[in-house]
C-alpha cells in the first residue's frame, strides 16, 4: 500500500518540473484509506488496477499531448540541423 505522504517529495519535484503526473498519483492515492474502513483492515484490491491503470492513463496522455508540455519544449528551426 503506498500513502500519499510517500511521495510528497514526487509531487514537488512534479510540480516543478512541470510535470503533473505526480499530482494524479497523490490523488488517486487518497482511496487507499478505503484499507482503514473495515476490522480486520483490509486493502479493496479491485481499486490497485483501476489507480495504475488512470495514472498510466494520465501519464501517456500528459507525455503526448498536454499543452503545458508543448510550451516548454523548445524549438528546433530547420536551419539549426546539419544537412549532408
Amino acid at each position: 500500500m503506498v500513502h500519499p505522504w510517500y511521495i510528497l517529495p514526487l509531487v514537488a519535484f512534479g510540480i516543478a518540473s512541470n510535470w503533473y503526473w505526480p499530482v494524479a498519483w497523490s490523488l488517486l492515492i487518497m482511496p487507499t484509506y478505503l484499507t482503514y474502513g473495515q476490522v480486520p483492515f483490509a486493502q479493496p484490491y479491485w481499486w490497485i488496477p483501476v489507480e495504475y491503470g488512470l495514472l498510466a492513463a494520465f501519464m501517456a496522455w500528459e507525455w503526448r499531448f498536454a499543452p503545458w508540455r508543448k510550451s516548454r519544449s523548445p524549438e528546433v528551426p530547420d536551419s539549426a540541423i546539419p544537412q549532408r
